[in-house]
C-alpha cells in the first residue's frame, strides 16, 4: 500500500471515529438523570411522544419533560405583620399544624427571614425547615402557624374584642359607676385573640368588651359579666 493510500486510509477511520464519538453523545442525551434523588411530580410527556429539540431562537415550550422534586426536608413558610416584624430572630419556636393531618402538631424553629417587608402587604417573609422522613407533608399544603416570639410571664390580657383603636392610639373602656369610661393604654404583643396591656389599666379593672357594638365615653351601660 502506498503512503498516499495509507494517508486517506488514517483520514477516513479519524473521520469514522469522529462520527462514532458525535452518535455516542447524542446517544447520551437519551437518557434522563436526575440531579438528586426524588419523586416525579409532574409529568409533561407520554412514552413515545416527540420531543423538539431547543433551537437557537430559545427553548421550545416542551423542554420540561418532567418536575422532580425532593421534600425529605421541607419549607414551611409565613408571612408576619409589620407590628411583629421586629421581633423575629433566627431559631425562635414554630408550631404549625395543616388539616390534611388533623390533630397532628409539628414543631420546627425560624430557618431564615428576610428581613425587608413587602411594600403591598407591609409583612415580612420567615421560612422554617422541617424534616420530613415519612412523606407526610406534602408540597403545596397550607400550614396554620404559630411563633413564639416573645416570652412573658404574668403578662395581662384582654380580648380583643375590648380594644378601641383611633389611628395609632388604643383604647379600652372601664366600668364605672354603670357608665363606661374610655381609658387609654398601651398595646403590647396581639395574637390576634387576646392583646397585651403593657400600660393603662390593672388586673382589677372590669373591662367592657365593645365588640363591634358602638360605645361611647360615658355612656351608661348594664354589666354582664363574660362567660
Amino acid at each position: 500500500m502506498t503512503a498516499q493510500a495509507l494517508s486517506e486510509a488514517e483520514g477516513k477511520r479519524k473521520v469514522a471515529k469522529a462520527r462514532l464519538d458525535q452518535a455516542n453523545t447524542m446517544l447520551k442525551y437519551s437518557k434522563l438523570t436526575a440531579p438528586f434523588d426524588g419523586i416525579v411530580t409532574q409529568r409533561f410527556v407520554d412514552p413515545g411522544a416527540f420531543i423538539a429539540a431547543p433551537t437557537s431562537g430559545g427553548v421550545t415550550p416542551a423542554a420540561a419533560i418532567v418536575t422532580v422534586a425532593d421534600f425529605q426536608v421541607v419549607r414551611v413558610q409565613v408571612t408576619v405583620p409589620e407590628i411583629e416584624a421586629s421581633f423575629i430572630e433566627n431559631g425562635e419556636p414554630v408550631k404549625f399544624s395543616v388539616e390534611g393531618l388533623p390533630g397532628k402538631n409539628f414543631d420546627a424553629s425560624i430557618s431564615r427571614f428576610s428581613y425587608a417587608l413587602d411594600e403591598a402587604t407591609r409583612t415580612m417573609l420567615i421560612e422554617a425547615d422541617v424534616p420530613n422522613p415519612n412523606l407526610q407533608l406534602r408540597p403545596g399544603m397550607y400550614a396554620i402557624t404559630k411563633i413564639g416570639v416573645e416570652k412573658k410571664n404574668d403578662a395581662l390580657l384582654v380580648p380583643v374584642d375590648a380594644i378601641v383603636m383611633e389611628k395609632a392610639n388604643a383604647f379600652v373602656f372601664f366600668y364605672v359607676d354603670g357608665k363606661a369610661k374610655k381609658i387609654p393604654v398601651k398595646l403590647g404583643f396581639n395574637d390576634g385573640a387576646n392583646a397585651e396591656i403593657v400600660s393603662g389599666a390593672t388586673e382589677n379593672d372590669p373591662v367592657v368588651l365593645v365588640g363591634k357594638t358602638p360605645v361611647t365615653d360615658g355612656q351608661a351601660i348594664a354589666a354582664k359579666h363574660a362567660p
